[in-house]
């Protein structure tokens, strides 16, 4: 053996679909149109193989045929990988937010069937929407409970369900009694709040569309912290899940968003926020309803751990650029 000869290195690709229950061969996909067939780093441009599972194989041959008998020096890896359809990106407003503020009386648009997107096809709309809402902090939605198994609750379009006449024969309570029930100036007893949007406990919203238009009068009362949450389903892959929460106050501000500046660079995060670049992310804040009146920008940090308790980030101005 002439250990000082030298020989070119030649790597190559090479790639197999098989049948996911037996392993069966399917097809062998042509990957000599692929710039990379030859390098050591395969790149496959988005969508270039459909799903299912593959054998990926990688061979690096330094055979010397100018010895005698030639040096045959060939080794190969190989690696399986599972082509599965991109989850879909949950967006109920247009840009993406986590958290809204709107006053009593203000409208509420949330359409999460045209915001939200396949990944894998952006003109794809066809989404099966459920609807959910809970009051923050404390309740829960159980996301492993079936739908017939949900406490579903309608929106409060009509506020008079909320007050009944007092039986005959019940005594007023005095003062310093407590009760679930509320009197109104006019004498009607108030149903009891139980939590939720609507008070009827957090659980699922009984609405069917992919858009609403709502009133915030539809939800029990102000002062209270809502989050809609949004699952949708897909045949061919796992559900997705994405939430919105809304400041509800007593007032009426101006309507507002934050999107990203580019908005490719944005990834909403589930139960909440946005996945970001972390070495420099570009937001937008707009007014978009009740700026007729001279406008304050201000722009506050806040880091957020999984359990949803916010810490003000005081030196985060320190690091802005623009």
């Amino acid at each position: 053996m002439k250990c000082n000869d030298s020989s070119e290195t030649v790597r190559s690709w090479s790639a197999l679909r098989l049948n996911e229950t037996n392993g069966q061969l399917i097809e062998e996909i042509d990957l000599t149109m692929v710039d990379s067939y030859r390098k050591s780093m395969l790149y496959l441009r988005p969508f270039f193989l459909k799903g299912g599972l593959y054998k990926m194989k990688f061979t690096v041959n330094m055979t010397v045929f100018i010895q005698n008998p030639p040096l045959i020096l060939v080794r190969s890896v190989e690696t399986y990988v599972k082509i599965v359809p991109s989850p879909v990106i949950v967006r109920l407003t247009e840009g993406a937010q986590s958290r809204v503020t709107r006053g009593w009386g203000q409208s509420l648009i949330l359409d999460p069937g045209q915001n939200s997107i396949d990944p894998d096809d952006e003109n794809n709309k066809n989404f099966t929407i459920k609807w959910f809402c809970r009051r923050l902090p404390g309740e829960v939605i159980n996301r492993n409970l079936t739908e017939d198994m949900q406490n579903i609750s309608d929106p409060i379009f009509d506020r008079s369900v909320l007050y009944r006449e007092r039986p005959t024969g019940l005594p007023t309570p005095s003062s310093d009694e407590s009760s679930e029930e509320e009197e109104s100036k006019d004498g009607l007893l108030e149903e009891p709040d139980l939590g939720g949007c609507f008070g009827k406990g957090p659980g699922m919203i009984n609405v069917t569309e992919s858009y609403v238009n709502w009133n915030t009068t539809v939800f029990r009362r102000s002062n209270v912290t809502y989050e809609i949450i949004i699952k949708i389903e897909m045949s061919d892959r796992d559900p997705s899940w994405g939430g919105l929460q809304i400041v509800l106050l007593e007032h009426i501000p101006p309507v507002i968003s934050v999107e990203c500046q580019t908005e490719k660079l944005c990834y909403p995060n589930d139960p909440i926020g946005q996945r970001i670049n972390p070495v420099r992310v570009g937001l937008i804040g707009l007014c978009k309803e009740g700026c007729d009146t001279e406008l304050l920008y201000e722009w506050q940090v806040y880091g957020v751990d999984a359990e949803g308790n916010e810490t003000y980030l005081a030196e985060a101005g320190e690091f802005l650029v623009g």
